[in-house]
């Protein structure tokens, strides 16, 4: 469990992105971190590829000094070079932007849900919202339940607008704490 635990954590790298070097050189790089050496066609065999195939991996992490000649074929290098390398393809920071629009559209599917529950339910079953008027000096819902959410954008047609409620969730103005929705509620 523990190598496996380890395999997906040197794996899991900007460098290791499909813009990078991808999935299959990363899962080369954690080997190379528990085995002392792998041939090519070692590693291929593992990786269930062509030799070919595992050559250009192989030439891609020397290229950025991930890994190093060895005598029983290639090593991995004393020194973690993997975020250099991911700045040097110019895909440092992509599973951070990629955790952060995931969390952005997990918000507006929720919100979208809940309005659909609003839009579903008899009108003297819904939950009140809040009212702009009504706020105390404290912003945050601190009551026990259903997260309390704004209307959802609409547009001309009154049909729900999922980019403008994409853009509200990527900028921060839904959070239950935030100022700008409650003057749009």
């Amino acid at each position: 469990m523990t190598t496996l635990e380890n395999q997906l954590t040197d794996q899991r790298h900007d460098l290791f992105t499909r813009a990078g070097l991808g999935h299959l050189a990363g899962k080369i790089y954690a080997l190379l971190r528990q085995i002392p050496a792998l041939t090519v066609e070692s590693a291929a065999r593992l990786l269930g590829v062509s030799t070919r195939h595992t050559a250009t991996i192989f030439s891609r992490l020397r290229r950025h000094k991930l890994i190093v000649k060895h005598a029983d074929g290639w090593a991995s290098s004393k020194r973690d070079l993997r975020d250099h390398a991911a700045r040097t393809e110019g895909v440092a920071g992509t599973l951070a932007d990629r955790a952060e629009r995931y969390r952005a559209e997990r918000e507006v599917w929720a919100w979208w849900h809940a309005e659909i529950d609003r839009m579903t339910t008899a009108p003297r079953a819904r939950t009140r919202r809040l009212h702009v008027t009504s706020r105390t000096l404290e912003f945050t819902d601190s009551r026990p339940g259903e997260r309390n959410w704004p209307l959802y954008p609409r547009d001309r047609d009154g049909r729900g607008d999922h980019r403008m409620a994409r853009y509200w969730a990527v900028n921060g103005m839904l959070a239950p704490g935030s100022l700008w929705w409650s003057s749009a509620a």
